[in-house]
């Protein structure tokens, strides 16, 4: 889910906290994960990345 509101996107995303995907990390409790956010505009090749990681905090 996301939502545009005073210049800012929020973001919302749900996964499970372990995947089987191969370059997937898993999330656990307490420790924090790195992401980096890549937006397609339906664009193939044009497309905008963040540029520093997203910090993922997980709650024990």
């Amino acid at each position: 889910v996301s939502k545009w509101s005073n210049g800012h996107w929020t973001l919302e995303l749900t996964r499970n906290m372990k995947s089987d995907g191969r370059y997937d990390k898993a999330f656990v409790p307490g420790r924090d994960v790195y992401m980096w956010v890549a937006v397609f505009d339906h664009a193939q090749t044009r497309h905008a990345s963040h540029n520093r990681p997203v910090r993922v905090v997980s709650q024990k």
